[in-house]
């Protein structure tokens, strides 16, 4: 059977837009940011860990295996079957499960790293507070816990490649770090290395870019007030942004396996770079 199949796709702002302009109005926006938000598994959780003495020992990942969630109240309720390890409380083999968030997402995986590590957490800030003291972000509560290692594993990994790597592969590991690794102190990571990145923000913020299209101001890194960037983009700025003293070294080191005939050009090509008329002319090198 021959058929012909029409597909489209929503690529355009314009349709967003339009959705917006349907569904939001002025005066419904405003509702919108009035009324409390429902309930959800996680708040609900807050709330109950409140009153449930047994809640407070129990962190959010292993909930489902003492309460189910009813979908109707928006509300956990014990449990009535399995095994009964204390009077009123049943277990059971039932898995919980939360969102795998990669370190690059910043908050939202110190978040997940708190509601893995602490029992009975009754609100946002809960989590964030620690011996008394409330910090700012779930970030500094997680270090003040011995959640991250503080950048040990960073800063070693870093130490290591500077004996033997030369600027260029240093800037791209210091990338990889600060997409791949989540360091908790990115700025002071920064200025421990900046001397063997060869002072290179412009180049770690390319690469950020080919990576996942994140910036320095994501890892609290300083941005360069440099307005050929943005005159010129990207592409002009790597050209520019390269280690002088390696690329003497890579000409250095294969010279010696290029041709006669190529060796010419080179030597032509040498030769006219300081002169004011730097036309070349390659036809005599040419065999």
């Amino acid at each position: 059977m021959k058929c012909h199949d029409n597909a489209e796709i929503c690529a355009s702002i314009k349709s967003i837009k339009y959705v917006l302009k349907v569904y939001f109005t002025e005066a419904t926006a405003l509702q919108k940011a009035r009324d409390v938000p429902p309930p959800k598994t996680l708040t609900s959780f807050f709330s109950f860990c409140q009153n449930d003495q047994f809640a407070k020992t129990t962190v959010y990942l292993d909930v489902p295996k003492f309460y189910t969630w009813n979908a109707s109240s928006k509300s956990w309720n014990r449990r009535k079957r399995g095994k009964e390890i204390e009077t009123g409380v049943f277990k059971t083999d039932t898995i919980g499960r939360i969102y795998t968030v990669r370190p690059k997402h910043g908050d939202c995986f110190n978040l997940r790293l708190l509601l893995l590590s602490l029992p009975g957490t009754t609100s946002f800030e809960s989590l964030r507070t620690y011996e008394g003291t409330l910090y700012p972000t779930f970030k500094q509560a997680c270090i003040a816990r011995g959640l991250l290692d503080g950048d040990n594993m960073q800063r070693t990994t870093m130490q290591e490649a500077s004996v033997g790597l030369f600027p260029h592969c240093l800037k791209n590991l210091f990338a990889v770090l600060l997409t791949q690794t989540n360091p908790s102190q990115s700025l002071e990571l920064w200025m421990e290395f900046q001397s063997q990145l060869n002072m290179a923000l412009l180049s770690i913020r390319n690469t950020l870019h080919a990576i996942d299209g994140s910036d320095l101001q994501f890892y609290g890194l300083p941005v360069p007030a440099n307005v050929v960037v943005e005159r010129f983009g990207q592409d002009y700025t790597r050209e520019v942004c390269y280690n002088i003293e390696h690329q003497h070294e890579i000409a250095s080191g294969n010279r010696d396996e290029l041709t006669t005939a190529q060796l010419d050009i080179f030597h032509a090509i040498e030769g006219k770079i300081n002169e004011k008329n730097r036309r070349i002319d390659l036809s005599g090198c040419i065999r």
